[in-house]
């Protein structure tokens, strides 16, 4: 993991995770000496199968991964959010300022601007619709301009630019239903797909400096779907693992059920929607050894007052709350809520929760079966989001017992609480203490080369720390002290089939 993937992140729940620098869907202007002063960030354009960038065009197809509407009604709904000050390997010319002085769009439709202009940050993802024209048959578009404003003594101060969507009408057949997830190898007998599984217990979410929102559980039953490429069955055992994300494909478009959090009687229900079309990585099914980068959209819910349906929860096969409240459901994901009644919870990623997110986080989770990157302090996410505290210890106290023998009441896990307040997590970078996580392998049975599949294994621990910025709802930015630190356990279960 790169330091760069490290201060890249930042997230909010499972969240698993914005990142500031090079976002996978990022539009520059251009290549000029302002052009990373403003930027767009479009979901689902990678790879040139989701949607194409053609530097101030974006070209999405209907019901590709850059279009969260159906398939085949003539029009493409981008999520479309605004970025500044980007770090962009595109943009070599570029230096960004610290800060800039003016954002402003100007459009037929609104998009969100960042409220702090502070440091490198996006603004929270809207839906811009785009309509084909002359019955579907032909592409349609929208334009509008991006005007971006340096301070006062900044060469170049002024980055003015105007950015194009695009909609292409589906293909013929496309929308007559998704072809089924298949991973296929040139011979049988192949490592040929993998599947990663959160267990009921073991997970661990810390999120911000104040403590208030550590120790969260992820939501158990989410699942990551890989294909693999390049190992083989008796000689090279480092696969290359890809996995496909949105509607139609096996990870679907979201990283498991809603994860609903639940910290003084603040409720928080966070939706991880996958993003770019697809999760990449390497495995080495000999010694368990993996790393994977998850793209994703973290959509933050406060739903005040609802403290005993955090989240949607899908009981008895119905929805009960949320947008398909009443709606027939399939349970796929359990969480253990502290304060809520039930405390238990029955999750789906058929029940969302209703209306627009307070805030929406650009993420890229890393995982490491290894040891993470060390965030080291004080204050280790200051450069990256402008983290103000290192911890939220009563009378200016040290974070400095180990607590990691205490159970966490909320289900995770200790790793180090306030010396004025034994209760209260913190993370330990006040006096240049570093925040890190170790993961664990977990090697496959049979092992290979051993022919015999699938392959199993139980205990492998994905890991990562990394860097929030804040969002745009002030209650959960004073509730978990963001902008701020994160770290993240992420148990797993493993099974690996092999090509037919």
């Amino acid at each position: 993991m790169t330091a760069a993937s490290k201060t890249a992140l930042m997230t909010l729940g499972a969240l698993l995770m914005g990142a500031p620098l090079a976002l996978a869907g990022l539009v520059p202007g251009g290549t000029g000496k302002s052009d990373c002063y403003g930027a767009i960030d479009v979901a689902g354009i990678v790879n040139g199968t989701a949607g194409v960038q053609n530097n101030k065009k974006v070209i999405c197809t209907d019901g590709s991964p850059c279009d969260t509407g159906p398939c085949g009604d003539g029009k493409c709904n981008m999520q479309v959010a605004v970025c500044f000050n980007q770090t962009d390997p595109n943009v070599p010319a570029c230096t960004a300022p610290s800060s800039l002085e003016k954002l402003q769009v100007k459009g037929k439709f609104n998009i969100e601007i960042p409220q702090v202009l502070q440091g490198s940050s996006c603004g929270t993802p809207l839906e811009v619709a785009v309509t084909t024209k002359k019955g579907g048959k032909k592409p349609g578009k929208v334009k509008f301009n991006l005007v971006a404003k340096a301070p006062k003594g900044t060469k170049p101060r002024t980055d003015k630019d105007t950015f194009q969507l695009v909609c292409q009408p589906a293909p013929a057949g496309k929308c007559d239903g998704p072809p089924p997830s298949t991973c296929t190898r040139d011979a049988s007998g192949l490592p040929a797909k993998m599947l990663l599984q959160v267990p009921d217990t073991g997970s661990d979410l810390d999120n911000g400096f104040s403590g208030d929102s550590h120790n969260f559980t992820i939501t158990s039953q989410s699942k990551l779907n890989y294909c693999l490429t390049g190992c083989d069955a008796t000689a090279n055992p480092v696969c290359s693992a890809n996995g496909a994300t949105g509607e139609g494909t096996e990870n679907g478009p979201t990283f498991g059920a809603p994860l609903p959090l639940l910290s003084n009687g603040v409720p928080v229900c966070i939706v991880n929607r996958f993003r770019g079309g697809s999760i990449t990585g390497t495995m080495n099914i000999q010694t368990g050894d993996m790393q994977t980068d998850v793209p994703l959209f973290a959509d933050t819910f406060v739903r005040l007052g609802l403290t005993d349906l955090v989240c949607p929860r899908c009981d008895n096969g119905r929805c009960k709350g949320g947008k398909r409240d009443g709606q027939s459901c399939t349970p796929n994901g359990r969480a253990n809520v502290l304060g809520s009644s039930p405390a238990e919870y029955s999750l789906s990623t058929d029940c969302l929760p209703e209306g627009q997110p307070a805030g929406t986080l650009t993420i890229t989770l890393p995982l490491t079966t290894e040891s993470s990157e060390s965030l080291p302090g004080p204050k280790p996410c200051a450069a990256a989001v402008g983290q103000r505290l290192d911890d939220s210890c009563p009378s200016n106290g040290a974070c400095t017992v180990d607590c990691s023998a205490t159970p966490a009441p909320k289900g995770g896990i200790n790793q180090f609480c306030c010396a004025t307040d034994p209760n209260r997590p913190c993370h330990p970078t006040k006096s240049g203490g570093k925040i890190q996580r170790q993961g664990a392998r977990a090697p496959l049975t049979p092992a290979w080369p051993d022919p015999t599949y699938p392959k199993t294994s139980e205990g492998s621990k994905f890991v990562g720390v990394f860097c929030e910025a804040a969002t745009t709802d002030a209650t959960v930015d004073n509730l978990a002290g963001l902008p701020g630190p994160g770290a993240i356990i992420l148990p797993a279960t493993q099974t690996l089939t092999a090509s037919q």
